[in-house]
């Protein structure tokens, strides 16, 4: 081993656990500390925290992520999500507090999000405290141990909102995601008359990034810088459509 210079490409707040990136031409992902010495250093800094938007909130998406995202921290994770049945509502309402069934039980999607960043509990959770949001349901861990029960209860695998009706496909690129600016693409997206029926993040491996990409080889000459960009980090992936009847999911 020996070490060197950090390619133009990266940066250093490109280098957290779970971040996938481009290193001299190798698909890389950190899965953790090497040692307890990096772990002490780092682990305040790549704090997460979790959001929670009920479904009365879900128009606010856009600007509820911007607001977080100029604080300063990253989007880590996001996914829109219906709630299924009692105990699934009940499990939420308990958690949140300060909803109740009315501000669950509808049928436009809850969003669940996660960010990164230094002290992103204690900030996101004072941030949201001064905002004009306070008091609608949205909802985030004011300590440690509720965020460990935020990932715990929205860690569980859950049921799509796509339609799959009347829709296409839109993708968040790796470096948005990186320069703070999801809730600016949404914003943008919103203004133009078109809804996000589903939302989710993903991190894609190289061949499923050029098949997805497939229909631009052979036709631009930065097909393969494309699909580098699609491996170099998570990806937003969304249903848009235009004016829906409904955003309920299929079930």
């Amino acid at each position: 081993l020996k070490k060197t210079k950090i390619p133009p490409s990266l940066k250093e707040a490109d280098f957290f656990v779970g971040a996938n990136i481009l290193l001299l031409s190798r698909d890389l992902k950190l899965i953790d500390y090497a040692d307890s010495v990096t772990r002490k250093l780092l682990d305040d800094v790549d704090e997460r925290t979790f959001c929670f938007l009920p479904p009365t909130l879900y128009d606010s998406m856009a600007d509820i992520v911007s607001m977080i995202e100029h604080a300063g921290f990253t989007l880590v994770d996001i996914k829109s999500t219906n709630f299924v049945d009692y105990d699934d509502m009940k499990g939420a309402i308990e958690l949140m507090r300060g909803i109740n069934v009315d501000d669950v039980a509808r049928p436009e999607p809850a969003i669940v999000m996660s960010f990164r960043g230094a002290n992103s509990i204690s900030s996101i959770h004072k941030l949201i405290e001064s905002s004009s949001f306070v008091g609608t349901g949205l909802a985030c861990p004011s300590d440690a141990d509720e965020a460990k029960l935020f990932s715990s209860f929205f860690s569980t695998k859950r049921l799509t909102t796509a339609t799959y009706e009347e829709c296409t496909c839109c993708a968040i690129k790796p470096h948005i995601i990186k320069e703070k600016l999801v809730g600016k693409v949404l914003k943008n997206l919103i203004s133009n008359g078109f809804v996000v029926s589903a939302i989710q993040m993903f991190k894609m491996e190289r061949a499923a990034a050029a098949e997805f990409l497939e229909v631009y080889d052979g036709v631009v000459p930065e097909y393969r810088e494309m699909v580098d960009e699609m491996c170099s980090g998570p990806i937003v992936a969304m249903e848009i459509r235009f004016k829906p009847t409904s955003l309920q999911g299929p079930t």
